[in-house]
């Protein structure tokens, strides 16, 4: 699935001409070369959603590896474009290419009959896809420093009076309703609702040192994930399977082009590349 999100971020990523240009890999004598592997990566950032855009080194590099495999899985396309006789109106346009050899292929598991043996199994093999998440109502409290945030989680776990408590901010902007994660990330970000969804009901939260002060979280309401029912997602158990043959009818045509292909690598460049 994220090798598919990726492939759809590279493509526009056209090839560099460049002479000069360092190879990297030969894809049955073609080449792809370190600038075209700079221009796609940049590219696959440039799409990250922007809190995914702070990763570590080693998830960078990581990345950079996919989107070559990416490239190389491009380049094989289109190299069989012209064995699946699709129409080439510009053929220096890789997009257009690549699009049109990926529909070409999807397009017969997607026409594909599906039975019901095969929903049902594929329900019971991805049941966590099929349910409610998890949801919470938070209290969300902001002080200055770390010591009134201290002081104020003693107040609560006695029970007693937070409004008692010096330069406390009780006008968070959080909706006072329980709600699933992706709605509380937007109002607090990832970080404090991945400790958030750690809570279990009425527990708090150690202080949470933010940029623009020290939080407390209180989970109000705890509804924990619940298993949807076949009958109550049948048609989005329909969705994901067509989405899931899809993806598995385009990788097992590219593992066969993989197969037949002559790959060979520049082991030096792609150790100066970190790869």
């Amino acid at each position: 699935q994220r090798q598919m999100c990726i492939r759809d971020s590279l493509l526009g990523a056209d090839p560099i001409p460049d002479e000069q240009a360092k190879t990297l890999v030969w894809v049955n004598g073609s080449a792809i070369t370190s600038e075209q592997l700079e221009h796609a990566f940049t590219q696959f950032k440039t799409s990250q959603q922007p809190n995914q855009k702070n990763s570590q080194h080693d998830e960078s590099q990581d990345n950079k590896e996919l989107v070559l495999n990416m490239l190389i899985d491009e380049e094989l396309l289109v190299q069989g474009a012209n064995k699946l006789n699709l129409p080439r109106n510009d053929p220096n346009n890789r997009k257009v290419i690549i699009r049109s050899v990926i529909s070409h292929i999807t397009e017969q598991a997607q026409q594909a009959a599906i039975s019901e043996q095969q929903l049902q199994q594929f329900y019971q093999e991805n049941k966590t896809i099929f349910q409610q998440p998890k949801r919470l109502q938070l209290k969300v409290l902001r002080f200055a420093t770390q010591q009134q945030a201290e002081k104020a989680r003693q107040v609560l776990l006695n029970a007693g009076d937070i409004s008692t408590i010096e330069s406390i901010d009780l006008n968070h902007q959080l909706p006072n309703a329980v709600l699933p994660a992706h709605v509380i990330r937007r109002y607090i970000g990832p970080a404090m609702t991945k400790k958030a969804l750690l809570l279990e009901q009425n527990q708090i939260s150690e202080p949470i040192a933010q940029a623009d002060g020290v939080y407390l979280l209180q989970a109000v309401i705890v509804q924990t994930a619940q298993q949807l029912s076949f009958d109550k997602v049948r048609e989005q158990v329909t969705v994901q399977l067509q989405r899931h043959l899809r993806d598995t009818s385009l990788q097992t045509h590219i593992e066969a082009l993989r197969q037949k292909a002559s790959i060979s690598y520049n082991g030096k460049l792609l150790n100066n590349e970190g790869l």
